[in-house]
């Protein structure tokens, strides 16, 4: 019994696209266009303008639905924010305070010498200004600074330990904690020599034994001495004693006897100098 091949039957046409399915799918592709345009219009706007700044995730508060972020700015500005959702968009002004001008400089002396005092003037100018200093802090660039000095001009001395340049930078601080600053560059100078010479009178070879002495220190530069200090090179001697001493020398050893007379001399910057002379006293 022979099998009976039935040939295919012929392909039916596909039916008519359905007029809707045709309007969906002209709005995909022109949605897909205008996607298009909008994203190389914003690649375009970035590259020219540079991006703003965004809150960081850190600074959104969900729950409370408040976000923060920091404005740097010289001016007043205006600053919007607007939620992803139907919340709401938000408006704040922000005003910018101006403050005083503050300059340091040396007040007009002598060369500043290590170990004397300097004294600073402060000129704070307020002008417009609408935030005024609370307080002054000056950092003296030695590692040290004064303490609060208040708000408006005023003067600070202070004293360098070692001879060497240093910054000085004065600082305002507002109520609100913005500041402002100047600075001013000084050089201290190392501390002069102290010159000391004795002179004795009587001025003689020898003297003798239990006459009195009379010494007088001289010093270069005879300005800023502090104190004296004697010794007379018998085991006596006078501290916080004058320019002039007087002394009078026992000699038992039965000869003539040599003494070397000594005074020291500090200055207020902290330096010192020494000066000697010898008298010979006879038995």
């Amino acid at each position: 019994m022979c099998a009976t091949q039935q040939e295919p039957s012929p392909r039916q046409p596909d039916a008519a696209p359905n007029p809707q399915w045709r309007r969906a799918n002209k709005r995909r592709a022109l949605a897909i266009v205008v996607l298009i345009h909008i994203a190389l219009l914003t690649t375009v706007l970035l590259s020219r303008s540079p991006r703003p700044t965004l809150p960081k995730a850190r600074d959104i508060n969900v729950t409370s639905r408040q976000a923060t972020t920091t404005l740097s700015s010289t001016k007043d500005a205006t600053v919007t924010a607007t939620t992803g959702t139907t919340a709401g968009t938000g408006t704040v002004a922000v005003t910018v305070g101006t403050l005083p001008d503050i300059t340091i400089a040396q007040t007009s002396g002598s060369t500043p010498v290590q170990g004397q005092p300097v004294t600073f003037t402060i000129t704070v100018t307020p002008g417009s200004a609408t935030d005024l200093f609370q307080t002054i802090v000056v950092n003296f660039g030695d590692g040290t600074s004064s303490p609060p000095l208040g708000g408006a001009s005023t003067t600070v001395s202070h004293t360098y330990n070692s001879a060497n340049t240093y910054t000085v930078t004065a600082t305002g601080t507002t109520a609100g904690g913005d500041t402002k600053s100047n600075s001013t560059i000084i050089t201290i100078t190392p501390r002069g020599v102290v010159n000391v010479t004795i002179a004795k009178d009587p001025n003689t070879a020898t003297v003798n034994k239990n006459t009195p002495i009379t010494f007088t220190a001289t010093v270069t530069p005879s300005t800023g001495i502090q104190s004296y200090s004697w010794d007379y090179g018998d085991g006596n001697g006078c501290n916080g004693c004058s320019s002039q001493v007087s002394h009078a020398y026992a000699n038992a050893t039965g000869s003539t006897a040599t003494f070397t007379v000594t005074v020291t001399v500090k200055t207020t910057d902290g330096n010192s100098g020494t000066g000697q002379t010898q008298v010979v006293i006879n038995p």
